[in-house]
């Protein structure tokens, strides 16, 4: 992860952080070049389903089911504009929270 990120908290809904800029390997040759966000899912809190993403999607992907790995990658597009979503389902009941991305910091090309 010290390849796509710096210093990543997640703490009170909110991201903070470097993202670096990605011109080579697997993400930008599929997304493009940009910046990235990679999260590990430690905890899933007994949760059945764990759905992500980035709202609004640049892609327009809807959120995508973690799988059993519980990594994620997204591209950032606008930090300020852009959420990450985290939609969980425990005991039937499901659930979202959005985490701020605003105070990111990406760097440039």
């Amino acid at each position: 992860m010290s390849d796509i990120q710096d210093e990543i908290v997640v703490k009170d809904y909110a991201i903070t952080g470097t993202s670096k800029w990605l011109s080579t390997g697997a993400l930008p040759e599929y997304w493009g070049a940009g910046n990235f966000l990679a999260l590990d899912f430690i905890d899933a809190a007994g949760a059945s389903e764990i759905k992500v993403g980035m709202v609004p999607s640049h892609s327009g992907m809807d959120l995508v089911a973690l799988d059993e790995d519980m990594d994620v990658a997204f591209q950032i597009n606008d930090k300020d504009a852009q959420v990450f979503r985290v939609q969980m389902t425990v005991d039937g009941v499901t659930s979202t929270q959005d985490y701020d991305l605003s105070g990111l910091t990406l760097a440039s090309a």
